[in-house]
């Protein structure tokens, strides 16, 4: 879901769950930028999580961004990876 407040035209919310506790992480690609990189915080001391809500921040308004999120295990393995394209809006704010 994208945007989900009205707040923040660069980002997308995400709410799942998994069946084994799961550490997740995210990378932002759009050409001719730097990849944009960050492991979510889950709120649990550990850093994994069976409960994932995140708001995955960083995405260039204006341009066609590939997201990226791979779950990782304990055993630091990925599990799953999930990669899409968004096309973020432009900026709501004025000058």
């Amino acid at each position: 879901m994208t945007n989900p407040y009205g707040t923040n035209t660069t980002s997308v919310y995400m709410y799942f769950k998994t069946s084994d506790e799961l550490q997740a992480t995210y990378t932002i690609h759009c050409e001719g930028y730097n990849d944009f990189s960050r492991t979510l915080n889950n709120n649990t001391l550990s850093g994994y999580t069976t409960n994932h809500e995140y708001l995955l921040v960083g995405a260039i308004s204006g341009q066609i961004n590939t997201i990226t999120v791979t779950l990782t295990n304990k055993q630091g393995n990925p599990v799953d990876t999930l990669s899409w394209s968004y096309n973020a809006p432009s900026l709501q704010g004025g000058d």
